[in-house]
């Protein structure tokens, strides 16, 4: 199952279906992955994109709520997550649209994925002998 999930993106919409920290939909990487520590510290780490924010009128105000006083440091990288979600696009008058990464147009193919698969699988083998040659 994450070999699967590995080759899919988000592109954020309406924000209904979107987990903040775990899916990759800013980035090809999640923002868990990213910002790690400001991760622990938050209230919602299993929410949805619209957990973390609020939009009116094309605005969105971010409001990521630490559990506890934060240092500096954190605070900086509090920051640098506020700047990275204010740099993405969101089109919230459509639905949260999976995107597949193995293919051009972004559609599922069947085939794509098996051929992924069949990319891994053929590592090198190391051959082993036991005993006398």
């Amino acid at each position: 199952m994450d070999s699967f999930l590995n080759y899919n993106w988000w592109t954020l919409g309406n924000d209904a279906n979107i987990i903040f920290w775990e899916d990759e939909w800013l980035f090809p990487i999640t923002l868990k992955s990213l910002y790690p520590k400001i991760h622990q510290l938050t209230w919602s780490i299993n929410g949805l994109v619209n957990s973390q924010c609020a939009h009116s009128t094309g605005i969105w105000n971010w409001g990521i709520i630490a559990r506890r006083a934060i240092n500096q440091s954190i605070a900086n990288s509090k920051n640098n997550l506020l700047q990275d979600l204010n740099t993405g696009t969101i089109d919230n008058t459509s639905s949260d649209t999976p995107v597949w990464l193995l293919t051009k147009d972004g559609n599922y193919l069947v085939r794509s994925f098996y051929d992924s698969l069949i990319i891994e699988e053929s590592l090198p083998l190391c051959l082993i002998s036991f005993g006398t040659p």
